[in-house]
């Protein structure tokens, strides 16, 4: 058997913390008075479970209010990033609308040309006012020229009507005044057209 080494006092000290610490668990218990720890162990019981039953209730509030944070968080962003998105389609409305007389300007000078009988003028400027449709087209524009189509009020404002006997050709587009432009799907300028009427 071996001998234990150390200092008697050393542990005389360890002993005392011990028991004090003992004392100390025991007198919290005694003295907790929140459940009566000693008095009656049914009644305690009763009271952890209650204690517990609440406890669980308000964990599963919290829960649910941090759920219904999350969602209401995600439709936000989600929103927002729709906003962002629809911001960006149409911020350059304002600039389509500044254009549209440029590009009439290509049509007209198209049409003179046409008229003339100047081939060469007129393929340039044609060829100049596609490459310009190109670009615009690339950024979600386009252009409403409806010759022959139904008429549509949604795309087209009718100036005025052309008679005609001719049944197939009612409420036709018969002649475009000015062509229209939408903006990724929205009209941004109707185009100006006459309709057939039938006679």
């Amino acid at each position: 058997m071996k001998e234990e080494k150390g200092n008697p006092e050393e542990k005389k000290e360890q002993t005392d913390s011990a028991e004090e610490d003992l004392v100390f668990e025991e007198d919290t218990l005694e003295h907790s008075g929140a459940f009566g720890w000693n008095k009656n162990p049914q009644e305690t019981i009763k009271k952890l479970r209650e204690k517990l039953k609440k406890c669980e209730s308000e964990k599963q509030e919290s829960m649910t209010a941090l759920q219904r944070t999350k969602a209401d968080f995600i439709n936000l962003r989600k929103r927002d990033e729709k906003e962002k998105e629809e911001f960006a389609k149409f911020a350059v409305e304002n600039f389509v609308k500044e254009i549209t007389p440029i590009l009439d300007s290509f049509d007209l000078a198209i049409a003179k040309a046409t008229e003339a009988g100047d081939s060469q003028w007129k393929d340039g400027v044609t060829s100049i006012q596609n490459q310009l449709l190109a670009v615009l087209q690339t950024n979600g524009m386009g252009k409403i020229v409806p010759l022959n189509e139904p008429f549509d009020p949604k795309f087209h404002e009718a100036v005025g009507t052309i008679e005609t006997e001719d049944e197939s050709k009612d409420h036709l587009v018969l002649e475009v005044l000015q062509a229209g432009y939408t903006l990724h799907g929205k009209v941004v300028r109707p185009a100006k057209v006459r309709i057939g009427q039938k006679t």
